[in-house]
């Protein structure tokens, strides 16, 4: 999940636990520590050259620093803040506060990233095991809504106010501008984040933040319900098909879960990966909600000889950690890409040119749990 959203989380947790005896100093102490903690585990960013591209950023992001184990680690980080005397003294009696909310805004991170299909590794080193919710679209404006309201709500200078609102009000402005969100979705979210503003308003800033995540955590499920069901109609308008399937790729539209992206990969009799695309509208009735441009029946995407992979893994060590990534192996023109990402924005940043493909092994790489074992082997 981008930044913008786990900033939000980590704002709101703040609000929720403030204490209600607050100086202004302890109440930036509490904000400053959710938006820190909440953001943590992208240090991993910082590391990510250790390994030559693309690896280092499939392996190390999302890595260590995304795991039960390096939240605790990285909970060093708020621990040396309250070795600050003046930041000492403000949290004061608020201790027991300031942990739940260290501990809240990190475990936020962990689990907003592990709600896409990017994917987490969370209990590492019992399980080197990727873990995919497939629920909710990384780049996700319902947040900055639900979250956001609150959150500029319990700012206390009108500038910062009004600084943050115009960014979070530019920002689907901006996503409907490049095709990213329908129009009649903005549309919704304006007049969900005007009946937000009229709601919360005359509230106390900690329920203020309470309602915000409650209505968030009540979008999460309301997703992960819709993705059960896009799993439904796919397995029950083709039995045959569904028989074969090693993994669905589940994607909702930014701003419209009423419209669903499916990758299905199925491995089918010659012993070849086959990656189907097709767009899943929630319910069936809504296929208007997906566009007029969308495929609603299965478009091979590849067909991929399993053989060559193997082959690959095991000749290229290069190639061996970068299937400890990907979801959708395909080779290309010399390339191998995941094909999860082949209609990013930025293009498809998992990449790997074969031709520069070292046969000897990078630094620093990984132990993760190939995705495709199931079909590839250990």
């Amino acid at each position: 999940m981008e930044n913008i959203s786990h900033s939000l989380f980590g704002a709101a947790l703040a609000g929720a636990t403030l204490p209600r005896d607050r100086s202004p100093l302890r109440r930036r102490v509490f904000y400053i520590t959710g938006l820190l903690a909440a953001n943590l585990p992208d240090l991993d960013l910082i590391y990510t050259r250790l390994t030559p591209p693309p690896l280092g950023y499939l392996l190390h992001h999302r890595g260590h620093t995304h795991t039960i184990v390096g939240l605790v680690a990285l909970a060093v980080v708020p621990w040396l803040i309250t070795l600050i005397p003046r930041v000492r003294k403000e949290i004061g009696d608020a201790l027991g506060r300031y942990w739940l909310l260290v501990a809240l805004a990190l475990a936020s991170h962990l689990l907003a990233d592990g709600w896409n299909s990017y994917g987490i590794h969370p209990f590492y080193p019992l399980s080197n095991q990727w873990l995919y919710g497939d629920a909710v679209f990384i780049l996700e404006p319902w947040f900055w809504t639900l979250l956001g309201v609150a959150v500029v709500l319990n700012i206390r200078y009108w500038r910062g106010r009004w600084l943050l609102a115009a960014l979070l009000g530019t920002l689907p402005l901006i996503g409907l501008a490049i095709g990213l969100f329908p129009w009649p979705a903005v549309a919704l979210l304006a007049a969900v984040g005007g009946v937000f503003i009229l709601l919360l308003r005359p509230l106390d800033e900690a329920r203020r933040s309470v309602i915000a995540l409650v209505a968030t955590g009540v979008f999460v499920l309301l997703s992960f319900n819709l993705n059960e069901a896009a799993v439904r109609q796919i397995r029950r308008a083709d039995p045959d098909a569904a028989a074969r399937t090693v993994d669905l790729i589940l994607n909702p539209r930014p701003a419209n879960p009423l419209c669903w992206d499916a990758l299905r990969l199925t491995h089918e009799p010659d012993d070849t990966l086959l990656i189907s695309q097709k767009s899943i509208p929630l319910p069936s009735a809504a296929s208007p909600a997906c566009g007029a441009n969308t495929s609603l029946a299965w478009t091979t995407l590849a067909r991929q000889p399993l053989a060559e992979l193997r082959q690959l893994a095991s000749e290229n060590c290069s190639v061996n950690a970068w299937l400890q990534f990907a979801r959708a192996p395909v080779i290309s023109e010399g390339n191998i890409s995941d094909l999860r990402f082949g209609n990013s924005l930025r293009g498809n940043f998992t990449t790997l040119r074969l031709d520069a493909a070292a046969a000897e092994c990078p630094p620093y790489l990984t132990k993760w749990t190939p995705p495709r074992s199931d079909v590839l082997g250990d």
